[in-house]
């Protein structure tokens, strides 16, 4: 692959193997506050055909299992990275649909949620973000 043209340095594309390793995404987190009222924590392992994550909301009882979704793409951090750092998954789950972002940084794992209610008595659609530390730290 030819080089292309580039702005800046870490821009600059040279034929990377296109794979990303997931090591760094995977594991148990904990959402690091504990009074929150979205997800309490989240599970992301590798599944079949790739990662997939789970998710527990906050409950009366403890974390309440919301779903599990396969992820539907890991990025690294630029073109010639091969760490995963971020991933996207989408829930669809009974009464609403979440699409889910989320990021690595300073060891801690940053869930975007966006929240779509099938019926408008259950809420309004609304985003979410929060953070999540490793379970086992």
């Amino acid at each position: 692959m030819p080089n292309l043209p580039f702005m800046k340095l870490q821009d600059r594309v040279r034929g990377v193997d296109g794979r990303v390793t997931t090591g760094d995404l995977e594991g148990g987190w904990v959402n690091t506050d504990p009074a929150g009222a979205g997800i309490a924590r989240a599970v992301v392992e590798p599944g079949a055909g790739g990662l997939v994550v789970r998710i527990f909301g906050f409950g009366d009882g403890g974390a309440a299992h919301r779903g599990e979704a396969a992820v539907d793409a890991v990025y690294a951090a630029g073109p010639e990275g091969h760490a995963g750092v971020a991933f996207t998954a989408r829930f669809d789950l009974p009464n609403e649909e979440i699409d889910l972002h989320a990021n690595l940084s300073k060891g801690l794992l940053i869930l975007a949620a966006m929240t779509r209610y099938r019926d408008r008595s259950s809420g309004g659609d609304h985003f979410r973000r929060e953070f999540f530390r490793r379970a086992d730290a």
